[in-house]
Parts: C-alpha cells; structure tokens; sequence
C-alpha cells in the first residue's frame, strides 16, 4: 500500500520522514522519487536492513552530488523503544517532522531468510530474533523448549490468538520429552501437524495449522506489542503539531504544516493498539514478557491488551481514515502477503477540539481522505 500511504504524506520539497520499518527500503525509496529535496530518516532493528539503508544512504549522497538536488537519507539501527535519542542526535528536533511510517511484522526480506526461522514453510533454526545481533536476547528456541506448557499455551494463546493453543502446548512438551530438545522450524511445524490440520486462507490457498503458533512465537521473541505502543508515544514528540479548522459547515480542514502517522498492520493484536493510541486512549502497557539472561525463561503478567484506560477529553491525535483502509484485488493478486494488511492514520494535534475558522479554505480536507 505504498502508494496509498504516499498520497497521505504527501510529500513536498524540503520536507522531512522518518521511516520506522525500512526492510528493503520500499517505502524511503517511494517518498525519495516524489522531490528533489526531502531527507529520510530510515530505521530498522534488523541488522541486514540497517546496511541496507546505510547503502541506499551512500547512493542517495553520490545522486545528490552529481544531480545537484538535496537529497539525503540518515540510517539508524534500533528499536522503537530505543531510537527516539539516536534521531533527536542525529539532527532532528522534536517538532520537525512531516511523516512517520511503520510497517509491522516480519519483512519478506526475513520471512525467505531460512537461517532466521520466521518460516514454517523452510527448514532452518528456531531464531525469529529481528536483531541476532545480542547474544542476551531470547529465541523462539528457548521459549519452545524453556516455557512451562501453562505459560507455552498463555503465550500461543495471547499473541496468535489461537483457540487450539492447549493441545498446542501440550505436543510440543511431549515432543521436547521425547526427542530431548525442538531445535528448527521444521521440527516444530510436524509437532504442530499432529494436532492442528492445515485450512484455507481466504485466497483459497493451503495454510498452514501451525500458522498462528509461529505468529505468537515472533511476536513474544521481539516483545513487539510492547515496542510498538511505546514507538507510537516517542515518535509523537518528532511530528509536527497540527491544527484542524472547523468551517461554518462543519467540515474539518487541515492546516500547514502537518504531522502524519500511517501504520500498516497485518493482525488484529497490532491494530489494536494502534486504534487505541490514534483515539488518544493510553493502552496501559502491561509488561508482556520477561525473561533471565539465562535459559530458564519466566513470563511476567501476560495479561490481554485490553487493559487500557480512558484519559479523558485530551486528543493526541487526530484520525485522518474514516474507516481503515485494505489493499485492493490487484495488490493482493501481486503480494499475497498483503492480503491481511490494514492501513491507519493520524494527525499530531495538541488538543481536544478543532478550533473555528469560519471561511477559511484549503485542498487538504479529512473529508477528501475520507472518500
């Protein structure tokens, strides 16, 4: 839905983006085509993404010199727990920011990587780490192995969201009984074929029962709930605060400058929290996991995302799609994996209501977006 989020931003000479998920760079490239002038801050806490950007940053410097345009693209590798101090150092300031991109889940980049283990469909170790890069952080092989089969089933349960998330459990400790030790994607996915019968998706392709198991294990690996709902809060602060202009027929205009979140989601978890936070309500943030540096790994209230709290009249932000926004057929037909992938965006504001500017004009108007 590159296209989509594109037209959102709308992108304009001497603006500024930062790209939360950079993968393969899809979406900087995009905003990167639309002007001559604009500058790109693009993150990644996968290591491979991050040289990645620091490549398309090298290409972009050798571009702008010999076209003579401004051009520049900042990598940055982290979390989105973790990055707001390294963008601010980089030469950002709080405010500035006209976009702010993520796009959720594991990267086709990872996804066809055996040797990350994100894959049932391949043969490789269970990592499913987006940042193999600190020996400290756990493994979908630690938590496989390590988890008593109450919290296996807690946590297949919470993050896939899956009913059969008893019987689940209860064949990978029988299988880690019997075979000493569950060591790769493979292995894991015949544990889970005894159980779990394949089904159809609604491409009407054959999918997978362990599914919804390598989704909870990715998500618990990551702590991505977590570092979500906290990258949506740091982030606000670099966006630009915006107001909205109430008409005297009651339509909502927005006013320049602007700062705009657009977030791609790709299962109901992560939608919603975002839905949450975009209706200025604060999601509470349970701890999700906690685990020792060492193999025995403890969890720590994994409670559902639903505790949240309402914080009253105060707007953060301001929802710019009426309802949210799906790839089209064509899209779907030539990336599957977009099929579940749900479109949301808001507008930094910095109060409850929209303020009345009777007579006031402007071609940026929500109910364009809203269309």
């Amino acid at each position: 839905m590159a296209e989509e989020i594109t037209r959102l931003l709308r992108p304009q000479d001497g603006k500024v983006f930062i790209d939360m998920t950079f993968g393969g760079g899809g979406h900087t490239r995009r905003l990167l085509d639309t002007n001559k002038s604009i500058k790109v801050i693009a993150v990644d806490r996968d290591p491979v993404a991050y040289r990645r950007a620091q490549e398309l940053s090298a290409e972009i410097a050798i571009k702008s010199q010999r076209l003579n345009i401004n051009q520049q693209v900042i990598p940055i590798h982290g979390k989105f727990s973790t990055v707001a101090k390294q963008i601010h150092l980089s030469g950002i300031p709080y405010a500035s920011v006209n976009g702010v991109i993520f796009d959720l889940g594991a990267s086709s980049m990872q996804l066809d990587d055996a040797s990350r283990g994100f894959a049932l469909s391949s043969d490789g170790p269970l990592d499913m780490r987006m940042d193999r890069s600190s020996s400290d952080d756990i493994t979908a092989e630690d938590v496989v192995n390590n988890l008593s089969q109450e919290s296996l089933a807690k946590v297949i349960k919470i993050y896939g969201e899956e009913k059969r998330s008893r019987k689940m459990s209860n064949a990978i400790v029988d299988a880690r009984t019997l075979l000493g030790r569950i060591r790769t994607t493979r292995e894991l996915a015949q544990v889970i074929s005894s159980v779990s019968a394949p089904s159809i998706d609604a491409l009407g392709r054959y999918a997978h029962g362990g599914t919804k198991l390598f989704q909870a294990l990715r998500i618990f690996v990551n702590n991505e709930l977590n570092e979500l709902n906290y990258g949506l809060s740091k982030i606000r602060d670099f966006l630009v605060p915006s107001k909205i202009m109430r008409t005297e027929t009651g339509e909502d205009i927005i006013q320049e400058p602007y700062g705009i979140a657009a977030v791609l989601t790709f299962h109901s978890l992560e939608d919603r929290i975002v839905k949450k936070v975009f209706q200025s309500l604060d999601m509470d943030a349970p701890n999700f996991r906690q685990a020792t540096q060492h193999d025995r790994i403890q969890t720590n209230s994994l409670s559902t995302i639903e505790e949240i709290k309402d914080l009253g009249s105060y707007k953060n932000w301001w929802p710019l799609l009426k309802h949210i926004s799906r790839p089209s057929d064509t899209e779907i037909e030539a990336n599957p994996r977009s099929r579940s992938a749900k479109l949301r965006a808001a507008l930094r504001i910095d109060g409850a209501e929209p303020i009345p500017n009777y007579g006031h004009t402007s071609d940026f108007q929500i109910r364009k977006l809203n269309a």
